[in-house]
């Protein structure tokens, strides 16, 4: 079973990429520390955001 346990490594590591990449991006967009934009974009708006990224 070493090929399924690498290949299985392969796709947590890029899940656990896309999730810290995700939040870094959406913290730079809506916290202080970026564009400040918390509570200024309604859903829709925070939808195509998320979508983007």
């Amino acid at each position: 079973m070493p090929a399924l346990t690498k290949r299985l490594a392969a796709v947590g590591r890029m899940v656990c990429t896309n999730y810290i990449m995700h939040t870094v991006l959406c913290g730079l967009i809506f916290y202080g520390h970026g564009l400040g934009l918390i509570g200024q974009v309604e859903r829709a708006g925070q939808l195509l955001i998320v979508l983007g990224i």
